[in-house]
């Protein structure tokens, strides 16, 4: 192993990727004071696209400002959620430029602020098919027969949630004592590449990433070559820190995981 490889390596393992400052662009974020009068304190760039309010107009104001009292009735009810348990969710509608839109909202405590992250929702089809789906599930997950065969049970696995999430490719991973990985199931469309019996070292995944992984639990990484949008401004003015974005569901990829992952199809 070269020295320049070992380096490499030596970065990607001490990235503090939970405050990397960017958000992937199909969503927006505000990061607001958890006191009255919640005071926006951080915002992503394309905040427009969300709540029809520019950068500018939105930072150190009242949330109040951009939200009308129904909606902000909800934000708070979602906020309330907060003291039981890490994340909470919840679909808004809302007019921007006149036209009525639902948003998915994402909210979490980060430090002493509330972080509120904003999604076109754009699902509504599939929510009709959801309840079927569960009940697939359901019914395939309780067969006797795949209690006691490895190999059949995550390879329905792996059918079953592609079907509930309409992904391309959906895989299971299996980590040894060592964190070493090997793919054991995988279910895709033709176009996707196989990955299944492929084996990665432990460095692949480093251990501030695993920690990440086992606190929140769902990853989205919606197209590794989108461009990221930066969290504005980039320190927070009362603690002089990075947001921390343990909990978002849009934080961005480190420039090493997107590479990561181009290189590998």
């Amino acid at each position: 192993m070269n020295q320049a490889f070992e380096r490499a390596l030596e970065v990607c393992a001490s990235e503090p990727i939970h405050q990397i400052g960017h958000v992937q662009p199909h969503g927006g974020l505000l990061a607001f004071s958890v006191v009255a009068p919640q005071q926006i304190l951080h915002a992503s760039r394309n905040i427009v696209e969300f709540v029809g309010k520019d950068l500018d107009s939105v930072l150190n104001q009242p949330l109040s400002s951009l939200f009308e009292p129904s909606e902000l009735q909800q934000i708070n009810a979602l906020i309330a959620v907060l003291q039981e348990q890490p994340t909470a969710s919840c679909t808004i509608s809302r007019l921007l430029d006149d036209v009525s839109v639902d948003l998915m909202l994402h909210a979490y405590q980060s430090d002493a602020m509330f972080v509120l992250e904003m999604e076109h929702h754009e699902g509504p089809q599939q929510e009709a098919h959801l309840a079927d789906l569960l009940l697939q599930t359901q019914q395939t997950m309780l067969r006797t027969d795949a209690y006691f065969e490895t190999e059949k049970y995550f390879s329905l696995l792996v059918q079953l949630v592609r079907s509930l999430t309409a992904y391309d490719s959906v895989m299971v991973y299996r980590f040894d004592s060592h964190w070493n990985g090997e793919i054991i199931a995988q279910s895709k469309v033709d176009a996707a590449p196989s990955y299944l019996g492929m084996h990665f070292p432990a460095s692949d995944i480093p251990v501030q990433a695993r920690r990440l992984y086992t606190t929140n639990l769902v990853r989205v990484v919606a197209d590794v070559d989108a461009v990221p949008v930066p969290v504005i401004p980039e320190l927070n003015p009362v603690t002089g820190q990075a947001l921390d974005l343990t909990y978002s569901a849009l934080r961005s990829l480190s420039p090493i995981h997107i590479e990561y992952l181009r290189n590998i199809g």
